[in-house]
């Protein structure tokens, strides 16, 4: 080996410098050193050298290899600045024949470590150390990369990869093999040595986290997203460079490639946004019903919540990594949204919930008044199961308007959702290999909560409308005072108050005319049976005074009867009882009254399109003043 490579043995301290050669000495210096036959010596110097390896490994103990380890020594530094000097030239004048030889003895003397660090070093470098730098953005520093790795290291891949083809079912994407592969089919692939794994993406990333480490900052989420996406496409571009999955396999186990992955802060940048998104969410329930201009929703809370959802999908914000988070955020606020809609009340919830129900118990207990045998109290009232704990805040009083807009804008969202998951957020978490399956029921499960608030909602507003009516309703006290000792006429016509409170029936179906027939119909048709019902009470409260009232004359009279043996005036009977058969009682006027005021009641509701005679609350209501169409006849 030292003939070979020209050593002298006694000068152990200088690899591959001229000195006296031993005799028979074929090889000159610059031979060994890259000349047009050095590439033979080199390669007779590594057989050599390989099976001198092991007889030292067989004998590492005996004095006689103490004694020659400077030698070998020697000959290791000759040998590696010969075979750098060989590397360099090859690459100089991108000689492939030169190269594959060279890389051959690097990889036979088990030195492929030494082959890449010298590429990095001498090559990497110097050509990517001034593109990487702070001065440079990473649109200009990426796609240098890659023109220099297409540019200067083709060669050696082309030389160490050995092509394969890829299964259909491989999640690894490699570039296919190029046509100055083919040329060189006839040189085996050097096994053990990757250039790009070991050489190039180490040195990429070093100068990437000392030149610019601002680039992996996530304080500003919008700027991160940007530096975090363009470096993905740039690992992505990188990996199919590898040409094969095993290189692939080995780049992402480099613990390189996980120091550049784990700089980039992933969970901070959630968390950014996630208080970004939410927090725009929880700011506008401070004024959940100022109207907006946006096309598919009316409320500012349901504006809000869509324009998050978008958010958390949207090129802006998604990041496929964190794709189970922006999936659960999106139910977290489907169910801040639902639980703000569970809050919803009444303004004077208290006052409204007693009034609607003392107008039910009034009129399950009016069977009782009409019969005359009831003790005229009233059941005390019970808790409304449609109204909210009182302890809700006054941000969640809502008027009957706008609880109108929430059940339209709630109604188009159970709507939207369905559409928005298939289009929107399933094709995203398919490629994360997200079970459809789970999606679909995570989504129907939040659209069911919503749904389930729906009867709750529409029975706020029927009650808000009978409340309104309420006012007016009241006037049917007053019919007593109408002709009660007046002497007024029989009565044709229905009192003011019953087309007050059509009136305002017919005031809420004309102000949202816009909103669906169906739920009009569900409303109003619910707040009438809750009018029905209270008119019931009042009616019947009413009816039980009159009879009393008659009855109270009735026993008058009976005390005042001419006591036994005094003579009757038969002119004064006769006249009283004649004008007693062609004249209503004050009392009767009342009962006719009350009659022509349920009818009048049922004609004007059903000219507003509403069929309120077939109901039950109607039909009880006109058993009460039905013994009076027998008076319209006298």
């Amino acid at each position: 080996i030292e003939q070979l490579l020209r050593l002298d043995g006694k000068e152990l301290t200088s690899a591959g410098a001229g000195g006296a050669g031993g005799a028979g000495s074929g090889a000159s210096t610059t031979g060994a050193n890259g000349s047009d036959d050095g590439e033979d010596v080199l390669e007779r110097v590594t057989s050599a050298f390989n099976e001198l390896q092991f007889q030292v490994e067989q004998a590492e103990d005996s004095a006689f290899v103490s004694a020659i380890t400077p030698r070998i020594s020697a000959i290791t530094s000759s040998l590696q600045t010969g075979l750098e000097k060989s590397f360099k030239t090859g690459l100089s004048v991108n000689d492939s024949q030169r190269l594959h030889r060279c890389l051959r003895t690097y990889a036979a003397i088990d030195r492929t470590s030494a082959v890449e660090t010298l590429f990095r070093t001498s090559v990497v470098r110097p050509n990517l150390s001034p593109v990487i730098s702070s001065r440079s953005s990473l649109d200009e520093i990426y796609p240098t990369v890659i023109d220099f790795v297409n540019a200067r290291c083709s060669t050696l891949v082309t030389l160490t990869s050995s092509f394969q083809a890829l299964s259909s079912s491989s999640s690894i994407p490699v570039a296919p093999a190029p046509a100055a592969a083919e040329r060189r089919s006839s040189l085996a692939n050097v096994q053990g040595i990757d250039f790009l794994v070991n050489a190039v993406w180490p040195e990429v990333v070093s100068l990437l986290s000392t030149q610019t480490p601002t680039i992996f900052a996530a304080g500003n989420p919008d700027v991160f997203l940007v530096n975090y996406k363009k470096s993905m496409e740039f690992v992505t571009a990188f990996e199919r460079l590898c040409r094969t999955q095993a290189s692939v396999k080995l780049l992402r186990a480099h613990p390189s490639y996980q120091l550049f992955m784990s700089k980039w802060s992933l969970p901070v940048y959630f968390q950014l946004r996630f208080q970004d998104i939410a927090w725009a969410l929880e700011e506008v329930f401070g004024d959940p019903f100022s109207r907006h201009d946006d096309k598919t929703f009316r409320c500012a809370s349901t504006v809000a919540l869509w324009s998050s959802l978008e958010r958390c999908w949207s090129d802006s914000v998604y990041v496929e990594s964190l794709a189970h988070r922006f999936w659960k955020l999106t139910l977290q606020l489907l169910s801040r949204y639902t639980s703000w809609l569970g809050e919803l009340q009444l303004p004077s919830s208290t006052e409204s919930s007693s009034t609607t129900t003392a107008a039910v118990a009034a009129g399950k207990d009016s069977g009782k008044t009409s019969g005359g045998k009831a003790s005229g109290r009233s059941s005390p009232p019970q808790p409304s199961r449609t109204s909210p704990p009182p302890s809700s805040g006054l941000k969640n009083m809502a008027s009957c308007s706008q609880l109108v807009d929430v059940v339209m804008d709630t109604d188009q969202l159970l709507n939207q959702l369905p559409t928005f998951l298939s289009t929107d957020i399933q094709p995203r978490l398919a490629a994360c290999s997200a079970s459809t399956q789970q999606i679909s029921d995570g989504m129907l499960e939040s659209r069911l909560s919503l749904k389930q608030l729906q009867p709750r909602l529409n029975q706020l507003i029927s009650d808000s409308l009978c409340q309104e009516c309420l006012v007016h309703l009241e006037g049917a006290r007053t019919v007593p005072r109408l002709y009660r000792h007046t002497n007024r006429t029989a009565p044709s016509e229905p009192c003011a108050y019953v087309g007050n409170v059509t009136r305002r029936v017919s005031t809420f179906t004309e102000d949202h005319r816009h909103c669906n027939k169906s739920f009009l119909s569900v409303w109003c048709n619910t707040a009438l049976a809750l009018i029905c019902a209270r008119l019931k009470g009042l009616v019947s409260d009413v009816l039980l005074s009159v009879k009393k009232t008659e009855d109270s004359m009735q026993r008058l009279k009976r005390g005042r009867r001419p006591a036994a043996g005094a003579p009757a005036d038969d002119t004064a009977s006769t006249a009283a009882a004649a004008a007693g058969a062609t004249e209503l009682s004050d009392e009767d006027k009342i009962r006719l009254q009350l009659l022509l005021d349920v009818q009048s009641f049922a004609d004007q509701v059903e000219e507003l399109g509403f069929h309120l005679r077939n109901t039950p609350a109607y039909t009880d209501l006109f058993a009460l003043v039905q013994p009076a169409s027998s008076l319209k006849r006298k």
